[in-house]
């Protein structure tokens, strides 16, 4: 194992984007796995591909999975072990990230999912939106189908 100096350590920590492999999150369906990185201070992973339900809990708990093609993402990791300057920047707004050597990549991300991430909104937040629809569904329910709905106290 190479030895790895004090800056580097600090630097490492003090980092939100990961950049990772094919299929990233594979095997981590439950939420957890998010959320440890989420603790961890990471805002964005980038990767070639990510695990489906993964890629999901990531939206749903505000971490953008940003997804690149192999070679981008190669080169990006090339750029971080080999640059002083280790600085990646991300516009969501724009679908772009900007690689250290200031190279400038666009990504794809379904869009409601995008403005959720800008946002800040989680699936509760986004169905409280809609209160007044589902009370109006509720009740149209209650009597299309009255015995799906508890009665009484």
């Amino acid at each position: 194992m190479e030895n790895v100096g004090q800056d580097s350590v600090e630097i490492n920590r003090q980092a939100s984007i990961l950049v990772a492999q094919s299929n990233f999150g594979c095997g981590s369906s439950r939420e957890h796995a998010v959320w440890a990185l989420a603790d961890f201070g990471i805002r964005c992973i980038v990767a070639p591909s990510f695990a489906s339900i993964f890629h999901e809990n990531c939206i749903k708990n505000g971490i953008l999975p940003l997804t690149l093609n192999e070679q981008e993402v190669e080169d990006l990791l090339a750029m971080l072990e080999s640059e002083e300057c280790k600085l990646v920047d991300i516009d969501l707004q724009a679908c772009q990230v900007t690689f250290p050597d200031g190279s400038v990549h666009s990504f794809k991300l379904d869009g409601a999912q995008r403005e959720s991430l800008l946002q800040g909104l989680d699936p509760i937040t986004l169905a409280a939106r809609h209160e007044d629809d589902i009370a109006a569904f509720q009740q149209r329910d209650r009597q299309v189908r009255p015995w799906i709905w508890p009665t009484g106290s």
